[in-house]
């Protein structure tokens, strides 16, 4: 509500102003100075009232997560990460399954690292980490990884071709998957 006050200060210094913040201070009778002090109300970003010339603490931020890294083998993968907030991190969660709807949880070891055993050879997994400062705010990391396949069947090498030159020789050919190859002379 607005409203105007008037309040007598010693020294006879008659001070009025509005409730918004206005002020009018002034003397009845000479003196040789005087103060006054005053907090002005006012509106600020963050809600809390305050002087108009105010400076607003910046509002916390989320926390961060960064250097997620993913190693498989056949049946185990390990995942892990960095997690960081300005007033520090309160909790952290890891979910993963065969979709996105995740249903497994994996514990998280230490500095945010979690092993998983028992998968399936060769599939592709989904996961999300979730971490959560004291203020509740939260960050949500999704990804994926693939275990190793345990492909026993050697790759079919197929369309040799040798084309022959003064001093060297040129060989290429095509297998019917991913295949590390060398040629030996």
């Amino acid at each position: 509500m607005i409203g105007r006050y008037r309040a007598l200060v010693s020294g006879g210094i008659i001070v009025t102003g509005l409730l918004t913040g206005f002020l009018v201070a002034r003397a009845e009778t000479t003196s040789t100075g005087f103060s006054v002090g005053f907090t002005v109300p006012g509106v600020n970003n963050n809600a809390q009232g305050g002087g108009a010339n105010q400076n607003n603490p910046p509002a916390p931020s989320a926390p961060t997560i960064t250097n997620v890294v993913s190693s498989t083998t056949f049946t185990t993968a390990s995942i892990t990460w960095n997690a960081n907030s300005q007033g520090g991190i309160n909790s952290a969660s890891f979910v993963y399954g065969l979709t996105n709807n995740y249903g497994s949880v994996g514990v998280i070891n230490g500095a945010y690292k979690v092993d998983l055993a028992n998968l399936t050879a060769g599939t592709s997994y989904y996961f999300k980490i979730t971490v959560a400062d004291p203020n509740g705010l939260t960050t949500v990391f999704t990804g994926d990884f693939k275990t190793k396949s345990n492909d026993v069947t050697p790759p079919v090498i197929s369309n040799v071709v040798v084309v022959p030159g003064a001093t060297t020789a040129s060989v290429t050919w095509k297998t019917d998957e991913d295949a590390d190859s060398q040629a030996q002379s």
